[in-house]
């Protein structure tokens, strides 16, 4: 995904690797298949990024995430994603142990 601005900075473009999932989550199983999300940030010439505003901005992303922001625009950018769901809560389809569909339903369902 491509990187955005940021005041007195610039993220790095996003990148996105597969990792086993942590238990408690809505969207996935205890070690299913999930994304981890990661950024870099960089300090423009003579701008400040300073630790506050490097956690203003990570608060901000994990709270977009957290309101389903960030899994509506995968889906955007790519209907057929095998992505089930993204945030605590977030958005997507919930997960269900007992195989039940959850809103929108399962993969391929």
């Amino acid at each position: 995904m491509q990187g955005t601005s940021a005041p007195g900075g610039r993220v790095s473009d996003i990148q996105v690797r597969d990792v086993d999932c942590p238990g408690g989550l809505v969207y996935a199983p205890p070690g299913g298949p999930c994304l981890e999300f990661s950024v870099d940030m960089y300090r423009y010439y003579g701008g400040s990024l300073d630790t506050d505003a490097a956690e203003a901005l990570a608060y901000e992303l994990r709270r977009r995430a957290d309101a389903g922001d960030l899994y509506r625009r995968v889906v955007s950018v790519s209907r057929r994603t095998m992505i089930r769901g993204l945030g605590v809560p977030g958005d997507g389809v919930p997960y269900a142990v007992d195989g039940g569909r959850g809103r929108g339903g399962p993969p391929g369902g």
